[in-house]
């Protein structure tokens, strides 16, 4: 099949706007290749913006003393109150 070529010109869109764009091409992509489809993209910003806009919350901040790790603070506060609500609800039930 002959190869087709989109062009999309995009004027006035913030920064976030268009890291959303690519992110939407990026998933039709992705979406149409198990059709057989191949796609490639080119565009400024498109691979930091994958890389950045794909990630699952698995990022640790880096830590400013040698040695440490720091946690997230969501896995530390979402613990600290399922224990407490465990404690809680059991001192109701006795």
């Amino acid at each position: 099949m002959k190869e087709k070529i989109i062009t999309i010109t995009v004027d006035g869109a913030s920064q976030g706007q268009w890291s959303n764009l690519l992110l939407e091409l990026n998933l039709i992509r992705k979406a149409w290749k198990s059709y057989g489809v191949g796609m490639s993209l080119k565009a400024p910003g498109l691979k930091n913006a994958i890389e950045w806009g794909t990630r699952v919350n698995d990022y640790t901040r880096p830590s400013r003393r040698p040695g440490k790790r720091v946690q997230s603070n969501l896995v530390y506060i979402s613990y600290s109150s399922t224990v407490a609500a465990v404690i809680s609800f059991n001192k109701i039930l006795e």
